[in-house]
């Protein structure tokens, strides 16, 4: 999966990751998590692809 951003948010994300002692793809997965808890979204299910790579057959 590939994002394209925009140099400022770029660095807003650098700084924000920087901040937060995380890497930027944990940080943008922590966010997504974050946005989904308050929103009352529920965890996506497990597919076979996810579980896979989680090493689950």
């Amino acid at each position: 999966m590939s994002f394209r951003f925009t140099p400022e948010a770029r660095e807003r994300l650098l700084a924000a990751a920087t901040h937060q002692r995380r890497s930027q793809a944990n940080l943008l997965e922590w966010l997504l998590e974050d946005y989904c808890r308050r929103a009352g979204l529920e965890k996506a299910p497990r597919t076979k692809l996810r579980r896979e790579s989680e090493g689950v057959r």
